[in-house]
Parts: structure tokens; sequence; C-alpha cells
């Protein structure tokens, strides 16, 4: 079987205010969605596609309950 080239090609995050993600990678990386819906907006590196899923119910790290049995991380999935 072949070596894993160790290389990620694409990520989702999830995101609490999209269309403030959205100006983010815009304003920083000068970059435009390659696909958007009403809760997802998809952009293209080089080698890397970077899709915002929204979801309302996110916080921002370190305001998620810490109590047994909280909703663990949902934001890296497998795309291809």
């Amino acid at each position: 079987m072949a070596e894993w080239e160790k290389q990620i090609n694409a990520m989702t995050l999830v995101v609490g205010d999209l269309e403030r993600s959205k100006r983010f990678y815009r304003e920083v990386f000068g970059l435009l969605p390659l696909d958007e819906e009403e809760d997802l907006a998809v952009f293209g590196f080089k080698n890397l596609y970077v899709a915002l899923r929204k979801d309302p119910a996110h916080q921002p790290p370190g305001t998620r309950s810490t109590r047994p049995g909280a909703e663990g991380c949902r934001a890296v999935r497998h795309l291809g």
C-alpha cells in the first residue's frame, strides 16, 4: 500500500456568523467563494478547499460547557 502523503486537501469549519467569516476570507486572503448556499461558503486556496458551515448554536472556543456529556467538536469532517 502507498504511503499516505500527509496532506490535507479539504476541511469544513463550523462558524456561528457566516457573513463575518466570509468577510474575513475576502479581506485577509482576497478570496471570493467558489460556491455559496444559505448556510455554506466554500473557498479555494492553491491546494486546499475550506468550507464554512453556519451553525447558529456554535460558540467560540472557551465558551462551551465543560460539563460531562456536553457536545464535543463537530468542526472537522472528511470531504472526499
